[in-house]
């Protein structure tokens, strides 16, 4: 097991957690919202100081203000730039604790470039974009797919902000595009996926899409090694659901993964006192 672990940079900070929440930094943003890893006590007496609070009602919640501050606005994680926006969910727009997958991401996008002077990308459940982003700095070509018509326009607005080119976007059911990506004999060099425990397609034609992650993902993961190259050389996987364990991911590509190294463990997020906050698991595989 390894612990992989986000620290404060000049994009984000996390001040301080516990009591079921979480004081972070996001650029000059300071806001607090619900985590329910967080059962210790807080440790920072600044709680007060925060811009925005987030307060769960039922199934919904709400953003209260403290301080005049715009209702978008952006970050920045190693020249790559978020763009951050306020609605009714407690999520901003980018997941901090993923920035070590990022990095992994970036570093063997780039061993792959340099190897072969390209690299193929494909990233499931790519959301906003994060870790398209990093592979495309690195030179690589993403195929990036997500069910939700909102995350694919903020994924194409966080690479314009960017200046990220090399990336193209598909709103489609993760299953259906990659059976369509076997069919084609398309390959890819390194295969990144984040599913959510259980989600519904939020695009055009995409109402009827459910995804559910204990009957979906272990037939998904079977059949990626379709879509290898010759030259296959990374896969990462990460996931959130409280009550599942990295070692059910390390376990599941295990078995469809080449001989390599694979690693798995915790994502974690470091306060500005050391504590470590559980943010989510994932397991890596690289050539």
């Amino acid at each position: 097991m390894e612990n992989f672990i986000t620290t404060k940079s000049p994009g984000y900070e996390l001040i301080d957690a516990g009591e079921g929440e979480k004081y972070e930094r996001f650029g000059m943003v300071r806001i607090a919202r619900p985590d329910k890893g967080a059962l210790w006590k807080k440790n920072n007496a600044k709680w007060e100081d925060v811009s925005l609070v987030y307060e769960q009602k039922g199934q919904r919640g709400v953003w209260h203000k403290r301080e005049d501050i715009p209702k978008e606005w952006t970050v920045i994680f190693d020249e790559i730039t978020f763009a951050l926006e306020i609605k009714q969910s407690k999520h901003l727009g980018v997941f901090p604790e993923q920035y070590t997958n990022w990095h992994f991401v970036h570093e063997e996008t780039k061993k792959v470039v340099e190897k072969k002077k390209e690299a193929k990308i494909l990233n499931l459940f790519g959301y906003t974009g994060g870790a398209s982003l990093f592979a495309a700095k690195a030179g690589g070509t993403v195929s990036h797919v997500d069910a939700s018509e909102y995350a694919i326009s903020r994924a194409r607005l966080n690479a314009k902000l960017s200046g990220l080119s090399g990336i193209s976007y598909y709103l489609d059911d993760v299953k259906k595009f990659v059976e369509r990506e076997i069919k084609r004999g398309k390959t890819y060099d390194g295969i990144i996926l984040d599913p959510p425990v259980y989600g519904r397609g939020m695009g055009k034609g995409l109402s009827t899409t459910v995804w559910d992650i204990e009957t979906d993902l272990a037939p998904l993961l079977e059949r990626l090694p379709k879509l290898f190259s010759n030259n296959f050389s990374f896969l990462v996987i990460s996931g959130y659901a409280f009550g599942y364990s990295h070692l059910s991911y390390r376990q599941l590509i295990e078995n469809i993964v080449p001989k390599g190294k694979l690693v798995s463990g915790e994502l974690l997020i470091q306060t500005d006192s050391g504590i470590l906050l559980p943010a989510g698991i994932t397991a890596r595989w690289k050539k």
